[in-house]
């Protein structure tokens, strides 16, 4: 009783009805869920992304130690 008191003294001086507070907090809640998926994904891709570099680089380094290679054979 007492909190339910505390709750409605709450809202009044606070302003919002309390379905408000309940649809902010959980519009709020959904918008942190979307941001964390996007980060999940940002770093997903940005590794996807480093990995591939590497990929790149050892296949460019190895073309040099082939062509240094075909060099010293003249």
């Amino acid at each position: 009783m007492i909190g339910k008191i505390a709750d409605s003294l709450e809202t009044l001086l606070d302003g919002r009805p309390a379905q408000q507070i309940e649809r902010d907090e959980k519009t709020m809640g959904e918008k942190r869920t979307i941001e964390q998926i996007t980060e999940q994904q940002q770093r997903k891709q940005e590794a996807e992304e480093a990995k591939w570099r590497q990929i790149e680089l050892e296949h460019f380094l190895a073309q040099r130690a082939r062509e240094r290679e075909t060099e010293r054979g003249r």
